[in-house]
């Protein structure tokens, strides 16, 4: 999980001064929170019981990774090993549990089989959209490719790439749309 206070420097930096990891946060977290896409610092606060609130706040960012590959030379390798991935899936699930989020976004198509793993079931109901359930909590989860990808599937790049506004933004409102009907 990231803390709050990288977190909050990366929110303060702004739209522009984000790298494509965080500008795709953003992107996404604009869509789910029902805020139009932009780069406008001040657009990506929301009132929340009276406070304002700047939307790095109001989720939690983790990893279902909790090491790095690195190499006998030491330089990162940047690909994670089978026993990784493996080590790392019954904490991931245990982080779903505690948290018992109503979405999830996978960040990397690579990654899927390994997240899907964790939960008890999982149903797709779109190409990028599934409702996957947890013991007693259901989630919606949306996969998409990494935000910085290479084009043509980055969505991390700025806030108008093809991939964000034909892919990413129509899945995040069909899970707003069902989680209206929900609540």
């Amino acid at each position: 999980m990231h803390s709050g206070l990288n977190c909050r420097f990366k929110a303060e930096g702004g739209y522009k001064a984000r790298n494509p990891h965080m500008r795709g946060t953003t992107n996404v977290l604009r869509l789910l929170f029902g805020i139009s896409l932009g780069t406008d610092h001040d657009s990506e606060f929301m009132m929340i019981e009276g406070e304002r609130i700047h939307i790095f706040d109001a989720f939690a960012l983790t990893n279902y990774l909790l090491c790095s590959a690195v190499s006998t030379d030491g330089r990162m390798r940047g690909s994670a090993t089978r026993t990784m991935m493996e080590n790392c899936q019954g904490h991931f699930r245990e982080v779903m549990r505690i948290l018992e989020p109503s979405v999830v976004i996978v960040r990397g198509k690579t990654f899927w089989a390994w997240v899907s793993a964790v939960f008890d079931s999982v149903t797709q109901e779109t190409d990028h959209v599934y409702r996957a359930r947890l013991e007693p909590t259901e989630t919606f989860v949306a996969v998409f490719t990494h935000p910085s990808a290479h084009f043509p599937h980055n969505w991390g790049a700025n806030e108008q790439t093809p991939y964000l506004l034909e892919t990413v933004a129509p899945s995040i409102a069909s899970i707003r749309q069902q989680l209206r009907r929900v609540l």
